[in-house]
């Protein structure tokens, strides 16, 4: 077990969203390659930015994970060019970034890893801070650095007010049309945000797994060359090796659950939704689920998908995805199992404990799930029909009532972001 983080240490809460190698041969020599490389990176596929903790020391920068577990140290004689980037323009999603160089050991003359740039955003403390301070480290005037933590921890989970109170009176129980209809489409774009983020992830683990690869090609290389002074084979650790990583079992469960829910939200949201329209988006959502039952299979050596029974596919998201998906497609669901067609009304047995989902984001559509819930109160149990954990004022519609004559008409329309999610991937560890 690592060192936690504590309060005399700086320590910087970050997310890595890169390193590259530095040198001519890779067409990257400044900062600002750098920074156009990774716009690069996000123009032309999702960035998984990966949670760590930057510890400044007086022999070196470690790089820790969560728990305050060793990642990966640079030698501070090493580090070069401390420098932020900050945008103002709501475009940038990464817009307080630092990034340093540490170049290659070459003393001993056995380092087996190159002059790299590390990128990091940095979260809840300004990069140019953290540049200020590390470029004091460099040169050795640590008195001058603020000791303890920059920042306040990881994010809370966020839970709307209105799931923080529960309701007394039936007006409170019947809830606002277009505030339900606003909250789905939320979470809607939540789920394809996560969705997102999770193939970025995957990404980045086979674009770390093909580096490591030619680190290791690089070591043989070296070890054929000159047997007695090759240098050392890659380090096992590292950041390179943590992005390797592929999700482990609980996330590859949750995503699949969002995938679930997001067919019932499609199905809810059909006759209300345009440019792209819901058939569009189911598309759309296939691809990046093909791509995770591959990374899946390879990653746990099974198929858990079928294993995923709440929520419920619901009995028009079943009639959807009949009407709408193309055979490819039909294929990639059926291999899914029972438990992703069969809707409440045909479940045989207790229906499943209600899917409350919490985002990446921290937002919690339909509050907090059991195990995080405060206290039961004694309000009625809301009926579970699949879809999701509706929250406690929600009231379904009556059942004879279609969903043109509940109000939905005056409704402004929603865009949702799905359309600009660019699924071109590349899987070589896949193969």
């Amino acid at each position: 077990m690592g060192s936690r983080i504590d309060d005399v240490t700086p320590s910087y809460y970050v997310e890595h969203l890169a390193t590259f190698a530095v040198g001519r041969q890779f067409g990257l020599t400044f900062p600002a390659d750098g920074i156009r490389k990774l716009k690069q990176m996000e123009k032309n596929s999702a960035i998984w930015a990966q949670p760590l903790v930057l510890r400044f020391r007086q022999n070196g920068v470690t790089v820790e994970d969560e728990n305050g577990d060793l990642v990966e140290q640079f030698p501070l004689e090493l580090i070069e060019q401390p420098t932020a980037h900050v945008s103002s323009d709501p475009r940038d999603t990464y817009n307080n970034i630092l990034l340093f160089i540490v170049r290659e050991d070459t003393r001993s003359k056995r380092s087996s890893t190159p002059t790299e740039m590390h990128i990091f955003q940095c979260n809840r403390v300004a990069a140019t801070e953290v540049a200020d301070d590390l470029q004091w480290y460099i040169r050795g005037q640590f008195r001058k650095v603020r000791p303890g933590r920059r920042n306040s921890g990881p994010a809370q989970v966020y839970v709307p007010p209105e799931f923080l109170q529960y309701p007394t009176d039936e007006v409170s129980m019947h809830g606002d049309n277009a505030e339900l209809f606003e909250r789905d489409v939320n979470t809607l774009n939540r789920c394809f945000d996560d969705i997102e983020r999770f193939v970025a992830r995957i990404q980045s683990a086979a674009f770390a797994q093909r580096e490591l690869e030619q680190q290791a090609h690089r070591y043989r290389t070296a070890q054929r060359r000159d047997k007695r002074s090759g240098p050392p084979p890659p380090d096992p650790n590292g950041i390179l090796q943590m992005r390797a990583q592929l999700p482990i079992e609980p996330e590859f469960v949750d995503i699949f659950r969002k995938f679930k829910l997001s067919f019932n939200l499609l199905a809810k949201l059909k006759n209300h939704i345009h440019e792209p329209n819901a058939p569009e988006l189911l598309h759309f959502l296939f691809t990046p689920l093909t791509v995770i039952l591959e990374a899946c299979h390879w990653g746990l050596g099974r198929n858990i998908a079928p294993q995923i029974v709440s929520p419920l596919l619901s009995l028009e998201a079943r009639e959807l995805m009949q009407n709408c998906l193309t055979s490819k497609e039909s294929d990639v669901w059926m291999s899914l199992g029972e438990t992703w067609r069969t809707p409440p009304e045909d479940w045989a047995g207790p229906l499943p404990p209600p899917y409350r989902p919490v985002f990446v984001d921290g937002f919690a559509p339909y509050g907090l799930p059991e195990q995080q819930r405060p206290p039961p109160a004694a309000y009625p149990a809301p009926l579970h029909r699949g879809e999701s954990a509706p929250p406690v004022h929600y009231k379904p519609y009556p059942r004879d009532r279609s969903v043109d004559t509940v109000g939905f008409a005056e409704f402004p329309r929603f865009e949702l972001r799905m359309s600009r999610l660019p699924f071109c991937f590349y899987f070589p560890v896949f193969s």
